[in-house]
């Protein structure tokens, strides 16, 4: 798990996943556990936003893109789906994306 505070405003965690067998469950928990352990770290007026991040390699399956789409994670009340990413894409491209939303 990989947490990167950028401007002391968003948050993001990062999960890395590739190969043709990826334990979704197991990627999505991580993420989770990445955002409950950064907001005991950090203090939490130190965080306006924040975003769930899978980076993955090759292809992901049905099951996998359904799972995605129905189990989120939370933070402070708040829950969001996992945000899918394949490898190569740009992190700050992505966190400017999803801060537009």
């Amino acid at each position: 798990m990989v947490l990167i505070l950028r401007r002391g405003l968003t948050l993001a965690a990062i999960e890395l996943k590739g190969g043709k067998s990826i334990d979704m469950r197991h990627a999505i928990d991580q993420i989770q556990n990445g955002l409950t352990t950064a907001i005991e770290i950090l203090e939490e007026r130190a965080i306006r936003s924040w975003v769930p991040l899978l980076f993955y390699s090759g292809s992901l399956g049905f099951l996998d893109l359904k799972l995605l789409n129905v189990q989120r994670v939370w933070l402070r009340g708040t829950r969001k789906n996992v945000v899918k990413v394949p490898c190569g894409s740009r992190l700050l491209d992505i966190l400017d994306e999803q801060s537009s939303r």
